[in-house]
């Protein structure tokens, strides 16, 4: 398809507040959100920095955003 959404939780409880269009809640409760946004970028929100350090080193086209 042409959006796609993965998210981590370390609580499963949390993915009862699971809401993609609410930016709040996936940063109080996701661990790590990945995005597909019309099949052609993929957004991801990190709460560890290593995760978006692992990626930026994977994939050549990577760019930071501080939202």
């Amino acid at each position: 398809t042409d959006w796609i959404e993965l998210a981590g939780y370390d609580d499963l409880q949390k993915i009862k507040t699971f809401d993609p269009t609410n930016a709040e809640v996936i940063d109080e409760n996701a661990l790590v959100f990945f995005r597909c946004v019309d099949a052609a970028y993929w957004v991801v929100y990190a709460k560890n920095e290593e995760i978006i350090k692992i990626l930026e080193s994977n994939f050549k086209f990577t760019e930071k955003v501080n939202i």
